[in-house]
């Protein structure tokens, strides 16, 4: 492989080491082997741009680029030519659950509001309170924590007193407590001036933090978990069904979100990686220093693949 060609595959890797912190959920998946437009990139990897996937893999291996960072939903893009791995389907489960979770906070949101203007009655929100208690806690987070969590902790030996798992878990059950006084308010018939304040300042607290929560999840423990299971050998894991009751929450989801759009909260900042999460550097210092033996970007640099040592 030229000199060149070496040079650049080191720089863009150094490059990730860097800015993982900061890339989006597609970039964080892809792991692509060259910025999308850089030119000379991919003349470097395909001069003549017909080379197969296969080619393509090769030569970016001879360029020194680690296996396990060409595979585990990597996406090597040279043009038309590219290869996906598909993810583990159960994390792509939980990013699909994810974007309802969403946009019925968001729906969630605009609901408090013309409840607040008594534009509505009290029984929706009873609905969504019921609709986050049952879909998004007793299904969604009880697989997190049950099957995903409990796998990184337990087999692959990544910590759960501390760290991104830690982090995670107690949001869940910031959660619970948060819907548990939006119960409380909303059962108040009538619902004086103080608690409506309540009402808003209680359930933008649970919406602004849930959303952060996803961002976290989807950005960093499902990319960086999902490369450290395979790692492992454990190409995929559990998941299960709704149950009769979920069903039914998942299809009055739909109802509410026709009946309510959603209303995204413009001045709430939302971003992916781990400098975008509300602890992190107070309780957690990033998935790079807590998972520092398992993180593709936490390995001492003798073990970088480009050292000259």
């Amino acid at each position: 492989m030229a000199q060149s060609s070496l040079k650049l595959a080191r720089e863009e890797y150094n490059r990730r080491r860097t800015e993982a912190g900061g890339q989006s959920k597609q970039h964080a998946l892809s792991m692509r082997a060259g910025a999308e437009n850089n030119s000379e990139t991919k003349k470097a990897a395909d001069p003549g741009g017909k080379l197969s996937v296969a080619e393509i893999l090769t030569r970016c291996r001879d360029a020194g680029f680690p296996d396990k960072y060409l595979t585990t939903g990597a996406v090597i893009d040279f043009g038309p030519s590219s290869c996906h791995v598909a993810a583990m389907q159960l994390l792509e489960e939980l990013r699909a659950e994810h974007d309802l979770i969403d946009q019925m906070l968001d729906s969630f949101r605009t609901a408090v509001s013309q409840f607040v203007g008594a534009q509505s009655g009290p029984q929706d929100l009873v609905r969504f309170v019921r609709f986050f208690r049952v879909y998004a806690d007793q299904f969604h987070h009880s697989r997190e924590e049950q099957v995903l969590f409990a796998t990184l902790a337990n087999q692959l030996h990544l910590p759960g007193d501390h760290g991104p798992i830690a982090v995670l878990t107690d949001d869940h059950r910031q959660f619970k407590a948060w819907l548990d006084q939006i119960e409380q308010l909303v059962a108040k018939q009538p619902l004086p001036p103080t608690d409506q304040i309540r009402l808003r300042t209680t359930t933008e607290q649970y919406i602004a933090a849930m959303q952060h929560h996803i961002d976290a999840e989807n950005s960093v423990l499902f990319v960086e978990g999902e490369i450290c299971l395979q790692d492992a050998g454990i190409p995929e894991l559990p998941s299960r069904s709704l149950t009769a009751d979920e069903q039914q929450v998942r299809l009055l989801a739909e109802e509410l979100l026709q009946r309510y759009p959603p209303t995204p909260n413009v001045e709430v900042i939302r971003g992916d990686g781990c400098v975008m999460c509300p602890v992190y550097q107070k309780t957690c210092d990033g998935y790079e220093r807590e998972w520092s033996k398992a993180s593709r970007w936490g390995h001492a640099e003798d073990d970088d693949p480009f050292s000259d040592g």
